[in-house]
């Protein structure tokens, strides 16, 4: 589904989910288009049209399959290898990762932490 005077690119059905470890209370979710955000305010329209405010801010809810929808993860620590270059990964490794980093337990979970990282 697009729909060009909406803001909305797609609307992804429960059976796509899965692909996006989704949560299965999910069961629709929806894609803006570049230059949109959703606003969940309740005093703000639900979309929001950036382009026209002539605001410029990373949001969420967009693709990480489209191309230019890649994000940097740099990380640096007494513990973290000196210049290992991991390359790419999957965002839901991220939060294990930073949980271990800070002692904490992450469970359950899609990801995993990025073992690659850390000193033995």
């Amino acid at each position: 589904m697009r729909d060009e005077s909406s803001g909305i690119e797609k609307l992804y059905a429960r059976d796509e989910l899965d692909y996006f470890h989704v949560g299965q209370t999910t069961k629709y979710m929806l894609e803006a288009k570049r230059g949109y955000c959703f606003d969940e305010s309740m005093d703000e329209p639900t979309i929001v049209d950036l382009d026209k405010q002539g605001v410029k801010f990373a949001t969420h809810g967009y693709s990480p399959d489209k191309d230019g929808y890649r994000c940097n993860l740099v990380v640096s620590g007494e513990k973290i290898r000196n210049g290992h270059h991991i390359g790419d990964i999957e965002m839901v490794d991220i939060a294990p990762t930073m949980a271990k980093i800070l002692g904490i337990d992450f469970n359950p979970g899609d990801g995993r932490p990025l073992e690659e990282i850390f000193m033995d």
